[in-house]
């Protein structure tokens, strides 16, 4: 990327500082580990994990509504005000949002993906709640996508040393990733 513009290079300069952010943020792992004596009790259940697992399974129930999604346009331009890029493929966006498309804009690189991702890592209730009738929408189209034959995908995340060991304890549990 080149940029002459001195005030360009600046805004540039703060989008990138934003999504370097985001992306050095810890990683919020959730694990479960069953009981084996099903008469203990399920104080020992990790909190964060069933809540997290009960929010997602709201949000699947739950409508989205065309306000939802123009506060969540109006929250893009907000944020990305200084990028024609991202304000070129909000337009986009706010053009073709239709179900089914849903997963398509969160594999590009783009503002749907940074945001949506941001939202699920700070647990940011509000955010989440706007983009629910996405995360239904991407849910269906990849139940409806499953195939029968298992498939390896890989998608890359970075990590601290700490996250990783705890992944590494965590072998023969339920680990949730958002």
């Amino acid at each position: 990327l080149v940029i002459w513009n001195l005030d360009e290079a600046v805004s540039q300069i703060k989008i990138d500082y934003k999504i370097m952010q985001i992306e050095e943020e810890p990683l919020p792992i959730n694990i479960f580990t069953p009981r084996v004596d099903k008469s203990m009790s399920t104080i020992g259940v990790k909190g964060h994990y069933v809540f997290s697992q009960i929010l997602i399974d709201c949000l699947l129930r739950l409508k989205s509504t065309k306000k939802d999604t123009e506060e969540l346009i109006q929250n893009w331009r907000n944020t990305y005000e200084a990028s024609d890029f991202e304000l070129n493929n909000i337009d986009k966006f706010e053009n073709d949002n239709l179900p089914g498309k849903a997963l398509r804009w969160y594999t590009r690189l783009s503002f749907f993906h940074k945001t949506l991702n941001e939202a699920l890592r700070k647990q940011d209730i509000h955010m989440i709640f706007l983009f629910r009738g996405f995360i239904y929408d991407i849910q269906h189209q990849l139940k409806c996508d499953q195939v029968n034959n298992l498939v390896k995908v890989y998608r890359g995340q970075t990590i601290s040393n700490e996250e990783l060991k705890i992944l590494q304890q965590s072998c023969g549990q339920l680990v949730s990733v958002t």
